[in-house]
């Protein structure tokens, strides 16, 4: 945005006009359209990167991960867990001394609505498995993308809040040049 902003005061491209008490009258400028499609590229770009937080989600995760820090395995347990997950874990499975088994760790957050998977008659690594699942499930609905249309809509109001804060930078700079 100061990359913007910056070109597009050396180059003049866009003057306001005001009546005699000041109130913005009109925006012009011999190069306004470039102005204008430097402003949307910019507000494109910011509105593709917004993400949605689902803050239930998140509450839910990190109300998981309490019952997950507090679990104990036995080494086996841990290396067999392992292996079924070589890739990203968010379990980090360990000797805790608080806390139960996998199975009283499901338990307790079944009875806490946060775990849903039927875990009868499973082994310790195989909850994990499940526990993991449902913790991947939930950390993914953390953070969505928006839609196109809100995307669109979003891209334009950030455009009009560009233009009208370059009004602001052209205010800013004139009080400075006259003090």
């Amino acid at each position: 945005m100061q990359n913007l902003y910056g070109k597009t005061y050396r180059n003049n491209d866009v003057t306001y006009q005001y009546n005699g008490r000041g109130q913005l009258i009109d925006i012009g400028g011999k190069n306004f359209d470039r102005f204008a499609e430097r402003a949307w590229e910019v507000a494109q770009k910011l509105s593709g990167d917004v993400r949605i937080i689902d803050r239930d989600a998140e509450r839910k995760y990190n109300e998981m991960m309490q019952f997950v820090g507090k679990m104990h395995t036995t080494r086996a347990e841990r290396m067999d867990f392992s292996r079924y997950y070589q890739g990203e874990s968010h379990i980090n499975v360990g000797a805790k001394k608080s806390g139960g088994d996998a199975a009283e760790a499901a338990r307790q957050m079944r009875e806490r609505g946060l775990f849903t998977a039927d875990t009868t008659g499973l082994g310790n690594v195989d909850i994990l498995v499940e526990i993991h699942k449902e913790l991947n499930a939930t950390k993914g609905r953390i953070f969505s993308p928006i839609s196109a249309n809100q995307r669109g809509t979003l891209a334009g109001d950030i455009f009009s809040e560009l233009s009208e804060r370059y009004e602001g930078v052209v205010k800013n700079a004139a009080k400075r040049r006259k003090s």
